[in-house]
């Protein structure tokens, strides 16, 4: 797991510009709407906005953690240079296990959300 997330993070680092630009633009919408500003008067762009920022952040997220995953441990490290990996690739699979839960979560929120807003607009 933490392989796959590493090597998808070093691969698709040089989208992170454009995912916080996205961000940023989704937060913006999502405050113009909340407080209706530059001519929004309803709020049909809320939800959408609301997920950007969620997408956005959960990117930002796998390309800012996981391209500093140390690789497994080699035997001829010390005792505690071993166990010092160790320590550092449980964090990052705990980090790991977070983000496919956070992830699952998003693509429940997701539907959920475009079917209420689809039938609501």
């Amino acid at each position: 797991m933490l392989s796959t997330l590493g090597s998808l993070s070093r691969l698709l680092r040089w989208t992170k510009p454009v995912v916080l630009l996205l961000g940023i633009a989704s937060f913006s919408l999502f405050i113009a709407t909340l407080f209706q500003l530059a001519g929004i008067e309803t709020d049909i762009y809320l939800m959408p906005s609301v997920l950007g920022v969620l997408w956005s952040l959960l990117f930002f997220f796998l390309l800012s953690t996981f391209p500093h995953v140390p690789p497994k441990p080699d035997k001829e490290l010390s005792w505690f240079k071993r166990l010092k990996v160790r320590l550092q690739r449980g964090i990052y699979y705990l980090l790991g296990t977070l983000f496919i839960i956070l992830t699952l979560a998003a693509i429940r929120i997701t539907f959920s959300m475009l079917g209420i807003w689809g039938d609501t607009f």
